[in-house]
């Protein structure tokens, strides 16, 4: 249970560093590019490999599901 601890502090410890940095705007402009790809009927591929396979695959299905939540709301 300890190492689940662990990693989930080092997570959160982390994403308040992204928050902090630049790197947000980076985030926001990848963002828009994918969802106007994916509005143009775009195919969007990624790709992970080892430790960051997973943050990839997170990252992917949150950028996934604003995009399909935002538009069913929003003309696209």
């Amino acid at each position: 249970m300890d190492i689940i601890k662990t990693r989930f502090e080092e997570h959160i410890a982390l994403a308040q560093l992204v928050a902090q940095s630049e790197i947000m705007q980076q985030v926001a402009d990848a963002a828009a590019i994918i969802k106007k790809a994916l509005a143009g009927g775009h195919k969007v591929l990624f790709c992970g490999n080892g430790g960051t396979a997973l943050i990839m695959l997170l990252a992917e299905m949150g950028v996934l599901l604003s995009v399909s939540r935002h538009s069913n709301t929003e003309k696209m």
